[in-house]
């Protein structure tokens, strides 16, 4: 997982519209238009707009990070890549693009790099949740049940201290760390408890970019089906 732009960011959006009609040339109001697009998934428009507050404002490493968020999401990888690189050139210390970059290598199944692009994050911001996390995963496909357990437990105990947590993305990640009964049997749980269908489709969207990995933890095809089911 990587951060991503909220639904919060859909009641900007005639805001920033109007900032943009007001002053078309405003860097951040297109990169907060790209947000409010990559939070409705609407991924070409909110490529589009990213690229329109690079090209206004063109040192703007948040507009890349977004740039390679909304990238990812619309499974280009190789142009992923590069956004996050150049995040990373204009601002080094940048946990989320390291934490970016980390999560396309681990989708493109190159684990090492993405090892490195996680700890990077770490070191950078030792109570961000999400590299955390994904280096356990890195440690689950590589099938070191250790380090998996380590950084699970301390990923998941970082995560519920934010606004950010949920039980369904709690499950998946219980799942992927190496735990699939148990996280099949918490995501049941969920579903039948009547939660919000768009926390199942985050939760569903993070499922299938772990179908896409090269080396898929054991059962994920499963878990696809039971929350499409569960949206269906």
């Amino acid at each position: 997982m990587r951060y991503k732009p909220t639904n919060n960011y859909l009641r900007r959006s005639p805001l920033t519209n109007k900032a943009i009609d007001l002053n078309p040339d405003y860097a951040t109001a297109y990169y907060n238009l790209g947000n409010a697009l990559q939070a409705n998934q609407q991924l070409p428009e909110a490529i589009a707009a990213y690229q329109k507050a690079i090209n206004l404002k063109s040192d703007d490493a948040d507009a890349y990070i977004g740039l390679g968020n909304a990238l990812s999401d619309n499974q280009q990888l190789p142009e992923a890549i590069a956004a996050y690189q150049k995040a990373i050139d204009l601002k080094s210390d940048d946990a989320d693009a390291h934490n970016g970059l980390g999560w396309v290598y681990l989708l493109k199944g190159e684990l090492e790099q993405a090892k490195v692009q996680f700890e990077t994050a770490i070191q950078l911001d030792a109570n961000y949740y999400s590299p955390v996390l994904n280096l356990g995963l890195v440690y689950a496909l590589q099938g070191d049940q250790e380090e998996t357990r380590n950084y699970k437990q301390r990923g998941l105990a970082l995560w519920k201290e934010t606004d950010d947590w949920d039980e369904a993305n709690q499950a998946l990640c219980i799942f992927a760390l190496g735990e699939p009964e148990q996280g099949m049997a918490e995501m049941q749980a969920v579903i039948q408890s009547g939660i919000s269908v768009e926390i199942l489709k985050d939760a569903l969207k993070g499922a299938e970019m772990l179908v896409r990995c090269p080396v898929k933890p054991e059962g994920i095809d499963q878990m696809v089906e039971m929350l499409r089911g569960a949206i269906h």
